[in-house]
């Protein structure tokens, strides 16, 4: 069975575990308990997916985007970052893989389809120290280590670092946000071994984090790179 055909055939039952996952919570939008889950199944319905294609690009590298920064999806976002709800984690890595499914079936992409799944890392983009220490945990992190672990791929939390805290940048405008990370980056080239890379990020609001972190790996020459964000701003 070849990857693609294993993702299928998962696709169901990882779905299901959306809907009853291990959590025993209330739903964090609407409050009920019926479905003991972080995200209930009426809730589960309004969330809408964007389409499998490319979004946009950086520096030449394929931007994609699961959802739009808006309602419910805004919401858990705010859990998992604000509120200490870790399991939103999980519930983000179960659509990112049937949206990641949905991009591998796409046969209009230009590069995605010609990378080796066998060969291909997933690479969270760091946040600061103060803020890992306040939460407790990176959330985007959480959320690539998840969808890692569902996907069967390889998860390379050191092979992008961040070399100096920043200041938040939903408080920036867009030119005090590219300075604001401006050279923050910095690629562990010793422990790269020519993978691809699938950069996973939150939210992507005016593009300049990624952008760094993009420029990172390139200035080592490292240029097999998607970048797949939970949201983005409208």
């Amino acid at each position: 069975m070849n990857l693609i055909s294993f993702y299928k055939s998962s696709l169901n039952s990882l779905f299901r575990g959306l809907l009853s996952l291990i959590y025993k919570e209330n739903c964090c939008i609407c409050g009920c308990s019926k479905d003991d889950s972080i995200l209930c199944k009426t809730c589960a319905k309004d969330v809408q997916m964007l389409s499998a294609f490319v979004h946009s690009k950086i520096s030449g590298v394929e931007i994609y985007s699961v959802f739009i920064y808006k309602n419910i999806v805004r919401t858990l976002i705010h859990k998992l970052k604000f509120d200490h709800k870790k399991a939103v984690a999980r519930v983000f890595a179960l659509f990112l893989f049937d949206f990641f499914n949905k991009i591998l079936e796409n046969t209009e992409q230009s590069k995605i389809n010609k990378i080796n799944l066998q060969n291909t890392v997933i690479v969270p983009i760091p946040t600061n120290k103060k803020n890992i220490q306040k939460r407790g945990y990176n959330n985007v992190y959480e959320i690539a280590s998840e969808f890692a672990k569902i996907a069967n791929l390889k998860l390379c939390p050191d092979l992008l670092t961040k070399i100096r805290d920043t200041k938040p940048q939903f408080k920036l405008n867009k030119e005090a946000r590219k300075s604001n990370v401006e050279g923050c980056f910095q690629v562990n080239k010793k422990i790269y071994n020519n993978e691809t890379i699938i950069l996973i990020d939150d939210i992507i609001t005016t593009g300049s984090t990624i952008y760094e972190a993009i420029g990172a790996f390139q200035k080592e020459d490292i240029n097999n790179i998607i970048c797949i964000t939970i949201s983005k701003a409208v």
